[in-house]
């Protein structure tokens, strides 16, 4: 992502563009790339009773990656007033995607196995948990980087990779 996708972010002109890149292509690239594969395996490690930290840490990695780079796109947006709006709108998609977890989980197992899978109740209820745990994480991780990134765009701006 940093290396191929993050210098093609910044050369987008239009500010709209780079709003639809942080509320589209950024969710959607982490969700393909991560999203439900690290979901999956997490629910299997549940189910073999592999409930541990250790196990968990994976979406914790995966979602690290995904929430600083968001933080890091966002607050290199100019001007202030463009940014404010892009960090409002790209909450609210945020919220759209954490509110529809189990609905595009369901959708890829009835891709997967037929239309007329559904989860089974007990299994339900686990992966309702996990979703849970998940979207804590993240938005644990939205607060501590919004204290982080500052340090790290005054870094970037001082050494410059992208810019």
């Amino acid at each position: 992502y940093c290396m191929f996708l993050m210098p093609v972010f910044f050369q987008i002109t239009s500010s709209w563009g780079q709003l639809a890149w942080l509320c589209i292509l950024h969710p959607l690239y982490f969700e393909i790339t991560n999203g439900y594969i690290i979901r999956k395996a997490l629910f299997r490690n549940i189910k073999l009773g592999r409930t541990h930290v250790v196990y968990f840490l994976t979406i914790v990695h995966a979602l690290v990656h995904s929430v600083a780079l968001a933080t890091t796109l966002q607050a290199s947006l100019e001007p202030l007033k463009i940014m404010a709006v892009t960090v409002v709108l790209y909450q609210l998609s945020k919220f759209i995607w954490r509110s529809t977890i189990i609905p595009r989980d369901l959708f890829i197992e009835r891709l997967q196995r037929g239309w007329s899978f559904n989860f089974p109740e007990d299994e339900r209820a686990e992966l309702g948990r996990m979703v849970a745990v998940t979207v804590l994480t993240e938005m644990v991780l939205d607060n501590a980087s919004a204290i982080i990134t500052p340090f790290m765009l005054y870094r970037m701006f001082e050494e410059p990779i992208f810019m």
